[in-house]
């Protein structure tokens, strides 16, 4: 199996072409949803904000590669403002650590260099200076769709996986072909057909999974999404659109120039839309 980068060690968004509702610009900083919330999924989805879209707000210096030392991470404004049971202590490095080994969704990676803790985000980001290739991710080929069926993965041909295609009522499968899913909801479906197409927005990637919420797959699209893309991934890259998969498994494309709009994976590439309670379908491409 040939890559053009390696891998090393996280979910869709409702993404259209134009104007998009505020509950899919995820670059923006999160309101303070600590009320209630437990200690740990405050402080991860402080420090996705702050690894993915925050840094340079923050002052934080940030590599091309995505890393940010942790000393610096933790005397950010946004982590500082953390207090942490039972006596209101500060957020500490032992405290980082514990929340990159138990996100489910592995977002984060965190390395040691010459004594100094590093930290960055998977993939995800908005910030321009933070390069895919120097994050690691792997180019997806048609020589290398195999890459899906990996431990992150669904295995292919599993009634979850990428290749289920054969097993979605009212569908019939053409031939080999290979299926990402993108998760959204209806108000977001409807404003994807009528623009054209799926766009990244203000992120550098749109999201995608290599099989349904459940499958084994455990980043690239959200359980909530009500309703699921399925990309036919063979004849998007046969048209040289890049795909990348990222080091926990998310499937990500920066998308082309379509209909004079950047970062676009534009609406010929969705094969068929389902319900994602029932499997029932809602919309087929014309051909298929």
């Amino acid at each position: 199996m040939q890559t053009d980068t390696s891998t090393t060690t996280a979910s869709s968004s409702h993404s259209t072409v134009g104007n998009v509702p505020d509950s899919s610009g995820r670059s923006k900083r999160p309101k303070d949803s600590r009320r209630g919330a437990p200690p740990e999924v405050v402080l991860s989805k402080a420090l996705s904000w702050l690894l993915r879209h925050g840094a340079l707000k923050e002052k934080l210096a940030i590599r091309p590669d995505g890393f940010v030392k942790v000393e610096d991470v933790l005397k950010s404004s946004r982590i500082k403002s953390i207090q942490l049971p039972p006596d209101g202590r500060k957020v500490s490095l032992e405290d980082v650590k514990e929340v990159v080994q138990s996100n489910e969704k592995k977002r984060f990676e965190l390395r040691e260099e010459e004594g100094e803790h590093w930290i960055r985000a998977v993939q995800g980001h908005s910030l321009q200076n933070v390069s895919c290739v120097d994050v690691e991710m792997t180019r997806l080929t048609l020589d290398n769709l195999a890459i899906l069926a990996a431990p992150h993965a669904s295995p292919l041909g599993s009634s979850n996986g990428p290749a289920a295609d054969a097993q979605v009522p009212g569908y019939e499968n053409p031939g080999p072909q290979v299926y990402v899913l993108h998760g959204t909801n209806k108000a977001a479906w409807e404003l994807i057909k009528s623009s054209g197409g799926l766009s990244r927005m203000k992120r550098q990637h749109i999201h995608l999974a290599a099989g349904r919420p459940g499958s084994g797959v455990i980043s690239g699209m959200r359980t909530s999404s009500p309703l699921i893309l399925h990309v036919d991934l063979v004849s998007a890259l046969a048209d040289g659109i890049p795909f990348l998969i990222a080091s926990n498994g998310a499937v990500l494309t920066p998308g082309i120039e379509h209909q004079g709009q950047h970062g676009v994976l534009p609406l010929k590439y969705v094969a068929w839309v389902e319900q994602t309670k029932d499997g029932t379908q809602v919309w087929k491409r014309d051909g298929d």
